[in-house]
């Protein structure tokens, strides 16, 4: 629906622009906008929109997802990997996420499901996660679970929807708003 009628999705914190570029690859009405704090993650999303033609269609800019607005409401907005990063202000980017959106528009936010224990992180299919968890230790990062974005979803009014893959390793959680 929101490709039919030119719809907008938003990536925040959208590094070299993947997301939008295969939102917009197969959603060819939707237009997007990708917001990043690193200015050479920007740079070189903006070069591969222009390569893939779709330059017309998607806009990116360095900044803080804490000073983000956009002139309109919002069909979609995504946070591919980038929540716990800026999880000590939740509530800040949970009102944004609800702020922006339409009705019935979606927060897609996609997290590494980490293990209640980290003695779990020793089962061999974890293997990847537990090198990924002392990488996010050591900056400080907290190691979400998809009950805590639900309830951080929830708090702002939002229904939520959760879905994992990769054998239970990642976890998309949609957070509709009403």
């Amino acid at each position: 629906q929101a490709d039919q009628r030119g719809g907008v999705a938003v990536d925040l914190g959208c590094g070299n622009g993947w997301y939008l570029r295969q939102i917009a690859h197969r959603f060819p009405r939707m237009r997007g906008v990708g917001l990043d704090g690193f200015a050479e993650n920007i740079t070189q999303a903006i070069q591969l929109a222009q390569q893939e033609g779709l330059g017309d269609r998607l806009t990116f800019k360095a900044g803080d997802i804490h000073q983000f607005t956009i002139s309109e409401p919002v069909d979609m907005i995504a946070m591919n990997r980038a929540l716990h990063h800026v999880w000590s202000e939740k509530d800040n980017v949970f009102r944004i996420l609800k702020e922006h959106l339409k009705p019935g528009g979606t927060a897609v936010i996609w997290e590494p499901n980490w293990p209640h224990s980290r003695a779990e992180l020793r089962d061999p299919g974890k293997s990847g996660m537990a090198l990924s968890n002392l990488f996010e230790y050591v900056q400080g990062n907290h190691f979400l679970r998809p009950e805590e974005i639900q309830a951080a979803f929830h708090q702002v009014g939002m229904e939520t929807t959760v879905y994992l893959f990769a054998n239970g390793n990642e976890a998309v959680i949609v957070g509709t708003k009403p």
